[in-house]
């Protein structure tokens, strides 16, 4: 049986089949809209919260949405799980950034200088789903 921290996520969504959640999404669409700027190295906007409650696809929906498509030059999705492995999340958004296209590098810097050349000049929301504190929270 898989572990439910052990799930991967994904950033599509059937959204025909989500009720109640045009509030949030709303709110949170807006945030990332309207309160970042060119001027602002970075912006986080946590979804915390005890599973089951619909923080993922709270984020699917936020995600998905057309003011948050056209807002960001770049859109990427990374599931953390339990296992935090730096090299593994770096290649996934780098992959995620450049459509699926193999990041092969081993060497973490080649990684990290590669992730910075896909983001320089972009306005991008990076969506970091799964994510678990040491509790298991």
């Amino acid at each position: 049986m898989t572990n439910k921290k052990d799930r991967q996520t994904f950033s599509l969504i059937d959204d025909k089949e989500i009720f109640g959640r045009d509030a949030e999404q709303s709110e949170l669409v807006n945030m990332l809209v309207n309160c970042t700027s060119n001027d602002q190295i970075i912006s986080v906007f946590p979804i915390v919260g005890m599973g089951g409650l619909g923080k993922t696809t709270l984020a699917q929906l936020v995600f998905n949405d057309p003011l948050t498509k056209d807002h960001f030059d770049l859109r990427m999705w990374v599931c953390v799980s339990e296992q935090f492995e730096v090299e593994r999340l770096l290649k996934e958004i780098i992959e995620s950034a450049a459509s699926g296209a193999k990041c092969d590098a081993s060497n973490l810097d080649v990684i990290t200088r590669n992730l910075q050349e896909k983001l320089m000049g972009q306005r991008f929301l990076l969506v970091r789903d799964n994510v678990w504190s040491k509790d298991g929270q």
